[in-house]
C-alpha cells in the first residue's frame, strides 16, 4: 500500500491521508477504504465552490483538501451555507465565457459549465450537498432520485442548467 501521507493530492485519498494523520491509522482494509474514499469524493464535491483544490493565487483555499477536512470533517458545512455556494455557481455559469468576472468564476464556469462534465459535477454538488441534511442511511436512496429527477429534467429542457432548476424547484 503507498504511503498515505505522500500520496498525490487527489480529493479521493485527501480524506484518508487527513484521517491516517489525525487518528495515527495509516492503513485500511479495502471495504473501509472505499467507504473513506466515497465520504473523501462527497466532502471534495463541497470542497471546490469553498475555494478548497484552487490556487491561492486565484483566490483559492490552496491546492490541498486537508483544511477543509479539518474543518467540516465532524461537521458538514451548513445548509446556508452550501446554498449561497450553490447560487455563487449559478452566477458565475451566468457570466458570459470567457468569464468576465473574478479567477474563481472562471474556475466556476469551467468546472459546472462544460455541456459534458459541467452538468454531472453540478448533479454531484448537489447530491452532496443535500446529502449533508439526510441520515447517512437514506443517501443511497436520494442520490437515486436525484438522478432521476436530472435525466428527466436534462430530457426535457436541454437549454436549462441542473443547478437553475434545482434552485427553482427548492432542491438547493
Amino acid at each position: 500500500m503507498a504511503d498515505l501521507f505522500n500520496e498525490a493530492q487527489d480529493p479521493s485519498t485527501a480524506y484518508i491521508r487527513y484521517l491516517a494523520q489525525r487518528a495515527g491509522m495509516p492503513r485500511q482494509g479495502t471495504f473501509a477504504r472505499s467507504v473513506l474514499e466515497n465520504r473523501g469524493q462527497d466532502l471534495a464535491r463541497l470542497a471546490i465552490p469553498f475555494g478548497y483544490g484552487i490556487n491561492t493565487d486565484i483566490g483559492g483555499q490552496g491546492k490541498d483538501y486537508l483544511p477543509f477536512y479539518e474543518k467540516y470533517a465532524a461537521n458538514d458545512p451548513s445548509w446556508a451555507d452550501i446554498q449561497g455556494k450553490a447560487r455563487g455557481i449559478q452566477g458565475s455559469l451566468g457570466t458570459q465565457y470567457p468569464a468576465s468576472g473574478t479567477p474563481y468564476d472562471e474556475i466556476m464556469l469551467g468546472r459546472y459549465g462544460d455541456p459534458e462534465s459541467g452538468q454531472a459535477n453540478q448533479l454531484g454538488f448537489t447530491q452532496a450537498g443535500l446529502g449533508t441534511q439526510v441520515n447517512p442511511y437514506l443517501q443511497g436512496g436520494l442520490e437515486q432520485q436525484l438522478r432521476r429527477r436530472f435525466q428527466q429534467q436534462q430530457a426535457t429542457n436541454t437549454s436549462e442548467s441542473w443547478l437553475d432548476y434545482a434552485i427553482a424547484n427548492g432542491l438547493m
